[in-house]
C-alpha cells in the first residue's frame, strides 16, 4: 500500500474523485474558500497537507493548471511530500491533461506505481496522447477498465484514448468495449460525432467500406470540428487509395483543411501527409515547407525526429537523384537557399553543393557558385578535400576575372596531405593568378618543372599576351606534336594551336620553320 492512498480505495486505485470534489459543482466556491482558510490558519510546515487537499480539489473539479501551481509550492516547501507516489501519480495526470505529456511520463512511470491499474491507465493516456500506440495499448491493458466514480469529462476523454488505441491495433471488441462507456455516459454532441468518427474508423478496417465512408461524410459536414478534420482525412485517404481522387485534389483538399484544426497530434500528422504528398507530385518547396512546418510548430513530438530525417532525406534526393535537373539553374539555387540548413553532413552534404556550383557556373553564375564553395572550404571540409575544393574555387574566381580572391582561396585551402597532381594544378591556378595580375615573370617561373599539357597551355597564353612570340612559337610546337603528319583529320583545337604557332613564327621572323 503506498503511503498517502486514501483509505478504503479498492486495489490498484489512487484518486478518491468522490471525496475530492467534495460537494460538487454546487459548493465549488464554498468548499475553495473553506480549504483555502485552512492553508492561511496554519502554521507554514502545517500547510502542505491542505494544500494538497485543494490540489486534489482542483484537479477532481478538471483545474488542472490550478493543482499544478499548488503542486509546485509544495515542491518547493515540502520535498518530501513531493516524492510521494501518490503526489507523483497527480501530478503526472495533470501534467497529462495539459498536454505536457514529457513531464507527465517523468511522474507517471515512477516504478512505485507499479502495479497499479489506475497508474497504467494514465500511462496509458499519455503514450496515446504522443501517439506511442503499441506503449498505450499495453498499459491500458494492464489497467484493465475506467474505474467508476471518475469524472465524466476524465472518463470520456480515456476512453477516448483506449478506444483509438484499440483500433490501431486491430482489437475492435476491446475499442467498442470503451466507445460504450462514453456512449453510456450521455455523452455531448461533439463526444457523439467523436464516437462515430471512431465507429467509422472500426467499420473501415472490418471490411465494412460503404458503412464507414457514410458515418464520415455526414461527419465531414457536421459542426464538430475535430470529427470533421479526421473524417475528411479519412475520406481523402480512401480516395487516394482507390485512386477516384489526384494527389494534386488531395493536396487541395487537406491544405484546406491545416487551418481548421490547430495545435496537436492532428496537426502535425496532416503536415507530414501534405509534406509526403508534395514530394510525390515534385513540389520540392511545398512538400520540404510543409515537413518543416511539422518539426517547427512540434519540437517535442515523438516523431518530429523521425520527420526531421525524412526532411534531410528528401532535400538530399532532390540533388543527387535528379530532381534537381528538372529545374532551372536559378530555381534549384533557390530551393537550396531556402532549406539550406538541411544540408547533410560529409561526402553526401559536399556532393550535393558541388554539384550545385557546376550548374551555376554553366550558367555563368559565378559569384554565387563562389559563394557555395567558400562556405565549403571555411566550415565543412579539411585534408585534401579542402585543398581540392580550395582549387575549384580559385578556379571559378579567375574565371570570374577576381584573381586576388583567387590567391586568397588558394591560401585559405592550404592542407597537408595533397597528391602530386592537385599540388601542381594549384600552382598552375596560383601562376594563372600571379598573370592576371600582371607578374608575368613569375608566373612562369611557378610552371618551371612542370611538363604537363595544361602547363604548356598556360605558358603559350603567357608568351603570346606578353609578345614573346619565339618562347610562344616553342610551346605550341610542343602542343601541336604530330597534328596533320599522322594521316588523321586534324580537329578544331589542333587547328587553332597549329595556326598559333604560324602566326608566333611570322612574327618572330621565323620564316624557316614558317615554311617547314
Amino acid at each position: 500500500r503506498i503511503d498517502g492512498l486514501p483509505a478504503g480505495l479498492p486495489p490498484g486505485r489512487i484518486f478518491d474523485f468522490g471525496n475530492w470534489r467534495k460537494g460538487g459543482a454546487g459548493k465549488f466556491l464554498e468548499d475553495k474558500q473553506e480549504i483555502q482558510r485552512r492553508i492561511l490558519e496554519a502554521t507554514s510546515i502545517a500547510r502542505s497537507g491542505p494544500r494538497l487537499e485543494l490540489a486534489h480539489f482542483y484537479f477532481a473539479h478538471g483545474l488542472s493548471a490550478d493543482a499544478i501551481g499548488l503542486l509546485r509550492t509544495i515542491e518547493t516547501e515540502d520535498e518530501d511530500l513531493s516524492r510521494r507516489p501518490d503526489v507523483k501519480a497527480l501530478r503526472g495526470a495533470a501534467q497529462m491533461m495539459l498536454g505536457r505529456y514529457t513531464e507527465a511520463e517523468a511522474d507517471l512511470m515512477d516504478r512505485n506505481l507499479n502495479g497499479l491499474s489506475e497508474a497504467e491507465l494514465w500511462r496509458g493516456a499519455t503514450k496515446a496522447s504522443q501517439g506511442r500506440w503499441p506503449e498505450a495499448v499495453e498499459h491500458f491493458a494492464r489497467a484493465g477498465e475506467i474505474p467508476g466514480g471518475y469524472p465524466r469529462n476524465f472518463a470520456t476523454q480515456l476512453a477516448l484514448l483506449a478506444a483509438e488505441g484499440a483500433i490501431r491495433v486491430e482489437d475492435f471488441r476491446g475499442a467498442a468495449t470503451f466507445i460504450d462507456v462514453v456512449a453510456d455516459g450521455q455523452p455531448t454532441q461533439a463526444e457523439r460525432a467523436r464516437l462515430d468518427f471512431l465507429r467509422g474508423r472500426i467499420l473501415y478496417a472490418s471490411g465494412d467500406i460503404d458503412t464507414a465512408l457514410d458515418y464520415w461524410r455526414r461527419l465531414s459536414k457536421g459542426e464538430e470540428r475535430w470529427s470533421r478534420v479526421l473524417s475528411e482525412r479519412a475520406l481523402v485517404e480512401h480516395g487516394l487509395i482507390t485512386g477516384e481522387i489526384s494527389r494534386m485534389d488531395a493536396i487541395a483538399a487537406l491544405e484546406s483543411l491545416r487551418y481548421t484544426w490547430r495545435g496537436d497530434q492532428v496537426e502535425f500528422d496532416l503536415l507530414r501527409k501534405l509534406g509526403k504528398l508534395y514530394l510525390e507530385e515534385d513540389e520540392y518547396a511545398d512538400g520540404l515547407n510543409a515537413l518543416r512546418e511539422a518539426v517547427t510548430f512540434f519540437p517535442d513530438n515523438l516523431f518530429a525526429a523521425e520527420v526531421a530525417e525524412e526532411m534531410t532525406d528528401a532535400f538530399s534526393l532532390v540533388f543527387t537523384e535528379g530532381g534537381s535537373d528538372k529545374m532551372t539553374s536559378i530555381e534549384a539555387l533557390s530551393l537550396y537557399d531556402q532549406f539550406r540548413e538541411l544540408t547533410p553532413v560529409g561526402a553526401r552534404g559536399d556532393e550535393i553543393i558541388q554539384r550545385l556550383a557546376d550548374r551555376l557556373v554553366q550558367v555563368d553564375l559565378l559569384d554565387r557558385a563562389s559563394i557555395l564553395l567558400e562556405r565549403q572550404v571555411k566550415f565543412r571540409l579539411q585534408g585534401s578535400k579542402k585543398a581540392r575544393v580550395g582549387a575549384r574555387l580559385a578556379l571559378i574566381r579567375l574565371l570570374d576575372r577576381r584573381p586576388e580572391e583567387a590567391l586568397v582561396a588558394l591560401d585559405e585551402s592550404v592542407a597537408p596531405g595533397m597528391s602530386a597532381d592537385l599540388a601542381l594544378e594549384r600552382r598552375r591556378l596560383r601562376a594563372r593568378a600571379e598573370f592576371e595580375l600582371g607578374d608575368a615573370d613569375g608566373a612562369l617561373r611557378l610552371l618551371a618543372g612542370d611538363q604537363s599539357r595544361d602547363a604548356d597551355l598556360l605558358r603559350a597564353d603567357i608568351f603570346w599576351r606578353t609578345q614573346r612570340w619565339a618562347q610562344a612559337a616553342g610551346v605550341f610546337q610542343r602542343l601541336v606534336g604530330r597534328s596533320g603528319q599522322d594521316g588523321r583529320r586534324i580537329d578544331d583545337r589542333a587547328a587553332i594551336l597549329i595556326l598559333n604557332w604560324a602566326v608566333s613564327l611570322s612574327l618572330s621572323s621565323n620564316i624557316e620553320q614558317l615554311s617547314r
